[in-house]
Protein backbone atom coordinates (compact mmCIF):
# COMPACT_ATOMS: atom_id res chain seq x y z
CA UNK A 1 0.00 0.00 0.00
CA UNK A 2 1.04 3.38 -0.96
CA UNK A 3 0.79 6.82 -1.99
CA UNK A 4 2.11 10.09 -2.88
CA UNK A 5 1.80 13.60 -3.99
CA UNK A 6 2.76 13.18 -7.97
CA UNK A 7 2.39 16.54 -9.01
CA UNK A 8 6.09 17.38 -7.39
CA UNK A 9 4.97 20.54 -6.03
CA UNK A 10 4.14 22.11 -1.81
CA UNK A 11 0.41 21.86 -3.42
CA UNK A 12 -1.89 19.37 -2.79
CA UNK A 13 -2.89 19.16 -6.40
CA UNK A 14 -2.75 15.27 -7.32
CA UNK A 15 -2.94 12.69 -4.57
CA UNK A 16 -2.56 9.14 -5.94
CA UNK A 17 -3.08 6.15 -3.43
CA UNK A 18 -2.37 2.42 -4.65
CA UNK A 19 -2.93 -1.16 -3.22
CA UNK A 20 -1.45 -4.16 -4.65
CA UNK A 21 -2.09 -7.48 -3.58
CA UNK A 22 -0.72 -10.62 -4.99
CA UNK A 23 -0.68 -14.54 -3.64
CA UNK A 24 0.51 -17.45 -5.43
CA UNK A 25 1.39 -20.88 -4.98
CA UNK A 26 4.08 -22.91 -7.54
CA UNK A 27 4.90 -26.20 -7.16
CA UNK A 28 7.42 -28.86 -9.84
CA UNK A 29 7.78 -32.43 -9.38
CA UNK A 30 10.85 -34.17 -11.31
CA UNK A 31 11.80 -37.54 -11.53
CA UNK A 32 15.19 -38.54 -12.68
CA UNK A 33 17.09 -41.29 -13.74
CA UNK A 34 19.46 -43.31 -15.95
CA UNK A 35 18.95 -46.61 -18.21
CA UNK A 36 21.60 -47.91 -20.10
CA UNK A 37 23.65 -44.92 -22.12
CA UNK A 38 20.35 -42.94 -21.64
CA UNK A 39 20.53 -39.83 -18.62
CA UNK A 40 16.50 -38.81 -18.36
CA UNK A 41 14.40 -36.64 -16.83
CA UNK A 42 10.48 -35.90 -16.58
CA UNK A 43 8.05 -33.64 -14.85
CA UNK A 44 5.14 -31.62 -14.56
CA UNK A 45 4.74 -27.76 -13.18
CA UNK A 46 2.44 -25.66 -11.96
CA UNK A 47 1.40 -22.37 -10.89
CA UNK A 48 -1.24 -20.24 -10.15
CA UNK A 49 -1.77 -16.34 -9.00
CA UNK A 50 -3.90 -13.97 -7.95
CA UNK A 51 -3.28 -10.27 -8.33
CA UNK A 52 -5.20 -6.99 -7.94
CA UNK A 53 -4.01 -3.30 -7.97
CA UNK A 54 -6.87 -0.84 -6.81
CA UNK A 55 -5.77 3.11 -7.11
CA UNK A 56 -7.13 5.91 -6.60
CA UNK A 57 -6.00 9.79 -8.11
CA UNK A 58 -7.37 12.82 -7.08
CA UNK A 59 -6.79 15.91 -9.14
CA UNK A 60 -7.30 19.21 -7.32
CA UNK A 61 -9.13 17.70 -4.35
CA UNK A 62 -12.65 18.19 -3.80
CA UNK A 63 -13.05 20.58 -7.02
CA UNK A 64 -12.94 17.30 -9.06
CA UNK A 65 -13.98 14.01 -8.93
CA UNK A 66 -10.95 10.87 -8.38
CA UNK A 67 -9.98 9.04 -10.57
CA UNK A 68 -10.92 5.08 -9.62
CA UNK A 69 -9.01 1.81 -11.59
CA UNK A 70 -9.46 -2.15 -10.04
CA UNK A 71 -7.54 -4.25 -12.26
CA UNK A 72 -7.67 -8.23 -11.26
CA UNK A 73 -6.01 -11.35 -12.66
CA UNK A 74 -6.08 -15.15 -12.75
CA UNK A 75 -2.78 -16.65 -13.90
CA UNK A 76 -2.49 -20.39 -14.28
CA UNK A 77 0.24 -22.02 -15.54
CA UNK A 78 0.46 -26.03 -15.87
CA UNK A 79 3.58 -27.88 -18.35
CA UNK A 80 4.43 -31.33 -18.65
CA UNK A 81 8.54 -31.83 -19.56
CA UNK A 82 10.58 -34.68 -20.77
CA UNK A 83 14.73 -34.62 -20.87
CA UNK A 84 17.46 -37.23 -21.95
CA UNK A 85 20.99 -37.30 -22.76
CA UNK A 86 21.90 -40.73 -24.72
CA UNK A 87 25.29 -41.25 -24.56
CA UNK A 88 26.51 -42.90 -27.80
CA UNK A 89 29.86 -43.67 -27.08
CA UNK A 90 32.54 -42.07 -24.93
CA UNK A 91 33.17 -39.18 -27.11
CA UNK A 92 29.91 -38.61 -28.72
CA UNK A 93 26.23 -37.37 -27.04
CA UNK A 94 22.44 -36.33 -28.24
CA UNK A 95 20.49 -34.65 -26.05
CA UNK A 96 16.71 -33.73 -27.00
CA UNK A 97 13.68 -32.48 -24.48
CA UNK A 98 10.59 -31.36 -25.28
CA UNK A 99 7.65 -29.53 -23.50
CA UNK A 100 4.30 -29.14 -23.31
CA UNK A 101 2.69 -25.99 -21.80
CA UNK A 102 -0.94 -24.35 -20.93
CA UNK A 103 -0.72 -20.91 -20.37
CA UNK A 104 -3.81 -19.21 -19.25
CA UNK A 105 -4.37 -15.40 -18.02
CA UNK A 106 -8.32 -14.14 -17.14
CA UNK A 107 -8.33 -9.94 -16.48
CA UNK A 108 -10.80 -7.76 -15.13
CA UNK A 109 -10.47 -4.20 -15.66
CA UNK A 110 -12.59 -1.04 -14.44
CA UNK A 111 -12.30 2.56 -14.78
CA UNK A 112 -13.58 5.63 -13.73
CA UNK A 113 -12.56 8.87 -14.95
CA UNK A 114 -11.79 12.43 -13.06
CA UNK A 115 -15.54 13.27 -14.13
CA UNK A 116 -17.14 10.11 -12.59
CA UNK A 117 -18.10 8.68 -16.06
CA UNK A 118 -17.04 4.85 -16.09
CA UNK A 119 -14.22 4.55 -19.10
CA UNK A 120 -14.24 0.50 -18.78
CA UNK A 121 -16.85 -1.43 -16.56
CA UNK A 122 -14.99 -4.72 -15.57
CA UNK A 123 -14.00 -5.63 -19.06
CA UNK A 124 -13.31 -9.46 -18.85
CA UNK A 125 -9.84 -10.02 -20.92
CA UNK A 126 -8.68 -13.72 -21.41
CA UNK A 127 -5.85 -14.62 -22.59
CA UNK A 128 -5.07 -18.30 -23.31
CA UNK A 129 -2.02 -20.36 -25.21
CA UNK A 130 -0.18 -23.80 -25.53
CA UNK A 131 2.61 -24.19 -26.73
CA UNK A 132 5.00 -27.30 -27.07
CA UNK A 133 8.85 -26.69 -27.27
CA UNK A 134 12.06 -28.73 -28.40
CA UNK A 135 15.58 -28.66 -27.90
CA UNK A 136 18.42 -31.01 -29.23
CA UNK A 137 22.21 -30.57 -29.13
CA UNK A 138 24.91 -33.15 -29.96
CA UNK A 139 28.14 -33.07 -27.88
CA UNK A 140 31.93 -34.10 -28.96
CA UNK A 141 34.39 -34.17 -26.56
CA UNK A 142 37.56 -34.34 -28.31
CA UNK A 143 39.61 -35.02 -25.26
CA UNK A 144 38.81 -34.75 -21.72
CA UNK A 145 39.99 -31.05 -21.87
CA UNK A 146 38.12 -30.28 -25.01
CA UNK A 147 34.38 -30.15 -26.27
CA UNK A 148 32.24 -28.38 -28.85
CA UNK A 149 28.47 -28.60 -29.02
CA UNK A 150 25.62 -27.59 -31.62
CA UNK A 151 22.13 -26.87 -30.00
CA UNK A 152 18.48 -25.67 -31.33
CA UNK A 153 15.68 -24.88 -29.17
CA UNK A 154 12.54 -23.25 -29.36
CA UNK A 155 10.41 -21.49 -26.49
CA UNK A 156 7.60 -18.95 -26.23
CA UNK A 157 6.32 -15.80 -23.84
CA UNK A 158 3.14 -15.96 -23.19
CA UNK A 159 0.50 -12.98 -23.62
CA UNK A 160 -1.29 -10.41 -22.07
CA UNK A 161 -3.08 -6.81 -22.00
CA UNK A 162 -1.13 -3.73 -21.61
CA UNK A 163 -0.55 -1.70 -18.63
CA UNK A 164 -2.70 1.05 -17.12
CA UNK A 165 -5.47 1.40 -20.29
CA UNK A 166 -8.01 3.83 -20.03
CA UNK A 167 -10.00 3.23 -22.66
CA UNK A 168 -12.09 0.03 -22.91
CA UNK A 169 -10.44 -0.04 -26.74
CA UNK A 170 -6.84 -0.09 -24.99
CA UNK A 171 -7.97 -3.86 -23.44
CA UNK A 172 -7.25 -5.59 -26.41
CA UNK A 173 -4.80 -8.34 -25.73
CA UNK A 174 -1.39 -8.70 -27.23
CA UNK A 175 0.10 -12.59 -28.77
CA UNK A 176 2.56 -14.68 -27.51
CA UNK A 177 5.74 -14.72 -28.47
CA UNK A 178 8.05 -16.91 -30.19
CA UNK A 179 11.59 -18.33 -30.47
CA UNK A 180 13.57 -19.82 -32.02
CA UNK A 181 17.54 -20.03 -31.44
CA UNK A 182 20.71 -21.86 -32.63
CA UNK A 183 24.04 -21.55 -30.87
CA UNK A 184 27.28 -23.17 -31.83
CA UNK A 185 30.15 -23.50 -29.38
CA UNK A 186 33.26 -24.98 -27.79
CA UNK A 187 34.27 -25.29 -24.06
CA UNK A 188 38.56 -26.25 -23.51
CA UNK A 189 40.58 -26.40 -20.48
CA UNK A 190 44.29 -25.00 -21.26
CA UNK A 191 47.78 -25.83 -19.82
CA UNK A 192 46.98 -28.51 -17.31
CA UNK A 193 43.54 -27.04 -16.34
CA UNK A 194 44.72 -23.85 -15.44
CA UNK A 195 42.78 -21.78 -18.27
CA UNK A 196 39.55 -22.19 -19.06
CA UNK A 197 38.86 -20.96 -22.73
CA UNK A 198 34.58 -20.72 -23.90
CA UNK A 199 33.28 -19.64 -27.21
CA UNK A 200 29.54 -19.33 -28.69
CA UNK A 201 28.19 -18.41 -31.62
CA UNK A 202 24.46 -17.96 -31.11
CA UNK A 203 21.17 -16.53 -33.50
CA UNK A 204 17.88 -16.01 -32.62
CA UNK A 205 14.68 -15.48 -34.66
CA UNK A 206 11.65 -13.91 -32.86
CA UNK A 207 8.06 -13.84 -34.03
CA UNK A 208 5.67 -11.44 -32.75
CA UNK A 209 7.67 -10.20 -31.05
CA UNK A 210 6.94 -8.54 -27.88
CA UNK A 211 7.25 -4.29 -27.77
CA UNK A 212 6.22 -1.13 -26.18
CA UNK A 213 5.09 1.53 -29.13
CA UNK A 214 3.73 5.17 -27.89
CA UNK A 215 0.10 5.31 -29.64
CA UNK A 216 -3.18 6.67 -30.03
CA UNK A 217 -6.25 4.56 -30.08
CA UNK A 218 -9.37 4.79 -32.40
CA UNK A 219 -10.91 7.26 -30.25
CA UNK A 220 -7.77 9.30 -30.36
CA UNK A 221 -6.56 8.89 -26.58
CA UNK A 222 -2.88 8.72 -25.89
CA UNK A 223 -2.02 4.73 -25.57
CA UNK A 224 0.99 3.41 -24.10
CA UNK A 225 0.95 0.08 -25.52
CA UNK A 226 2.51 -3.41 -25.75
CA UNK A 227 2.34 -4.92 -28.92
CA UNK A 228 3.19 -7.57 -31.31
CA UNK A 229 5.97 -5.98 -33.68
CA UNK A 230 6.82 -8.57 -35.95
CA UNK A 231 9.98 -10.71 -36.61
CA UNK A 232 13.44 -9.99 -35.21
CA UNK A 233 16.65 -11.28 -35.33
CA UNK A 234 19.53 -11.37 -33.04
CA UNK A 235 23.43 -12.61 -33.24
CA UNK A 236 26.42 -12.32 -31.79
CA UNK A 237 29.58 -14.29 -30.72
CA UNK A 238 30.76 -14.95 -26.82
CA UNK A 239 33.96 -15.36 -25.36
CA UNK A 240 34.68 -16.70 -21.67
CA UNK A 241 38.67 -16.37 -20.60
CA UNK A 242 39.65 -17.47 -17.10
CA UNK A 243 43.62 -18.16 -16.10
CA UNK A 244 44.91 -19.49 -12.68
CA UNK A 245 48.67 -18.41 -13.36
CA UNK A 246 49.75 -19.10 -10.24
CA UNK A 247 48.64 -21.29 -6.96
CA UNK A 248 46.46 -19.67 -4.77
Amino acid sequence: IFGRDSDGTPLFIDATYDENRHSQFTQELRLTGSTGALDWATGAFYYDANDSNRGHSSLYPVFIYQQDALDRQETTNWAVFAHGTWHVNAQFSVTGGLRYTDDQKDAIIYRAGYDGVVAINNQFVPVSATETDYTISLDYKWTDTLMTYAKYSTGFKGGGFSPRPSTALQTDPFDPEKLKTFELGVKSELADRSVRLNGAFFLSDYINQQSFAQQLDSSGANWFREINAGKAKIWGLEGELQAEPVDN
